[in-house]
């Protein structure tokens, strides 16, 4: 008897833990960041510039993402990073603000999300703007190549979006993308952890069972 009940709880412990698995998250990320740089654009008060992503057939949790800025001459105001709706392949609505440290050099920066929900196969802008004088160069690049790590389907768009009107009036300039990575994480579990689960449930049931029948 007490050797079934330990057995019982060995299993259970395993089914718990692949239970676990099944709901943990993978991770998937689609840049550009590797590609040579062109030249820079603007951030400033009046010049917001945006670029765009879109997602595969899952739904996600957007983790983070990194801009490649060059020299930064004036650091006065923060740089601002949000995720915008498309609205008729333009940037919309204002769906979250990033957060993450002010640049003062040039370099990669990470700009983190409290988990923003992305919808499958739908389109994003990231905006950059500021809410003063700072002003900040951000790489775009005539390479339209881009890496996907931990996934596949994602996309980065071929526009590089301006706007001279603080967010209003896009303008675009095909084939020279704005240079960024974007990171999230989508509850699909491999396709083997359900049928481990599946008959780990089955010995746990057995053994239930067999114990309650002794």
């Amino acid at each position: 008897m007490k050797k079934m009940s330990f057995a019982f709880g060995r299993i259970t412990t395993v089914l718990l833990a692949a239970l676990a698995s099944v709901s943990a998250y993978s991770q998937v990320t689609v840049s550009n960041l590797d590609n040579t740089v062109t030249s820079e654009s603007s951030v400033y008060w009046t010049n917001w510039l945006a670029g765009s992503f879109t997602t595969d057939s899952s739904n996600y949790s957007l983790s983070s993402v990194t801009v490649l800025l060059n020299a930064v001459p004036n650091s006065s105001t923060p740089l601002v990073l949000s995720i915008y709706s498309a609205n008729t392949g333009l940037p919309g609505t204002l769906l979250e603000t990033l957060s993450g440290s002010n640049p003062t050099t040039g370099g990669q920066f990470v700009f983190a999300s409290s988990g923003l929900t992305l919808g499958p196969d739908t389109t994003y802008f990231l905006v950059g703007s500021t809410p003063g004088y700072g002003i900040y160069h951000w790489g775009y690049t005539s390479d339209t190549s881009e890496l996907i790590t931990g996934g596949s389907g994602w996309t980065l768009g071929n526009d590089m979006w301006t706007s001279g009107n603080s967010g209003t009036g896009w303008n675009s300039s095909y084939g020279t993308p704005f240079m960024f990575s974007v990171t999230a994480a989508s509850a699909v579990p491999e396709p083997g952890a359900y049928a481990t689960l599946a008959g780990l449930a089955a010995l746990a049931l057995l053994a239930f069972r067999r114990r309650h029948s002794s």
